[in-house]
């Protein structure tokens, strides 16, 4: 990973012209990638070098497209001794073809992209200062990786919504196996006994007749 820096010095020059906002602009990464319908962070961070009491704009641009793809205006911020923010007050406008899939973190300015798309590869960047200060990072998008495991071994949605029933038919099928297996054995045992009730009947009337 690389960080690169983009810093203005103050000096009295800029005074004169108007620019009582240096700031520092740091680039956590200049290359990144996504998948197709993820997210992806473009990390920046910014650091104030003397105390912020007016608003300062931002934005971030894609170069694939006409317009700019996020304003943004701090208010105000709270900051450490080093300069860099801690919160910051302010709000951002994003282009109405964007307007779902991104999220602008005042407090160091990185951009969230989400539900990401093939056409969303390119370069990206943030401006300050009214494009005196920016940085710009590469965004590459890919399709998702596929499993190349033999085709035997893949179970389709389609096949897995068939299992159930396949296991279901199996089942009945034994069941109905079973039965007919056990029925015959049932049925002669049934009659056994029927025929062994109707010969005790029999001796019980022959005995109770006795001789005549």
């Amino acid at each position: 990973m690389k960080l690169h820096r983009s810093c203005w010095s103050f000096c009295p020059i800029f005074l004169l012209v108007g620019f009582s906002q240096p700031v520092c602009i740091e680039l956590h990464q200049d290359a990144i990638n996504g998948t197709i319908g993820e997210s992806v962070l473009l990390p920046v961070s910014y650091r104030l070098q003397i105390p912020f009491d007016n608003p300062l704009p931002f934005s971030w641009n894609f170069i694939n497209i006409p317009h700019i793809l996020v304003t943004c205006t701090l208010t105000n911020c709270s900051l450490n001794t080093k300069g860099i923010p801690t919160s910051c007050s302010g709000k951002y406008f994003v282009h109405p073809t964007y307007q779902s899939r991104v999220t602008v973190f005042l407090e160091n300015a990185s951009l969230l992209l989400q539900s990401l798309q093939l056409n969303d590869s390119g370069v990206y960047s943030v401006i300050f200062m009214g494009g005196k200060q920016s940085r710009n990072i590469t965004l590459t998008v890919s399709v998702p990786h596929l499993d190349n495991r033999s085709p035997e071994f893949n179970i389709s949605s389609e096949d897995t919504a068939v299992l159930p029933s396949y296991q279901i038919g199996i089942i009945a099928g034994g069941s109905v196996g079973l039965l007919f297996l056990v029925l015959p054995l049932f049925c002669y045992k049934s009659y056994r006994g029927a025929v062994q009730l109707q010969k005790n009947r029999t001796v019980r009337q022959e005995q109770t007749q006795g001789p005549k």
